[in-house]
């Protein structure tokens, strides 16, 4: 194979595996996203009573990998649940 051949033949396939990459991850999410702050009991009561309501919703926690795959898309609203420190 010649080589200017071989290269466009690797950017065509690279080209079609990425597509199955950047599609999933620029499509809008339209759930809305329960981001918890700390896995506490309070918290985990607080978001059991939003999934409650909201039963198709995302609960992800905060600084995860879901965190970063889920918030930038959020077109729904976005719940931060966590509670202040005693200072």
């Amino acid at each position: 194979m010649k080589p200017h051949l071989k290269g466009t033949s690797t950017f065509f396939v690279l080209l079609v595996f990425s597509m199955s990459v950047v599609v999933p991850l620029s499509k809008p999410v339209l759930s809305p996203v329960i981001i918890k702050l700390d896995d506490g009991k309070a918290i985990e009561t607080v978001v059991s009573g939003i999934r409650g309501e909201f039963s198709y919703s995302i609960v992800v926690d905060y600084d995860s990998i879901s965190y970063y795959l889920f918030a930038w898309r959020a077109y729904s609203d976005l719940i931060i649940v966590g509670h202040g420190s005693p200072n």
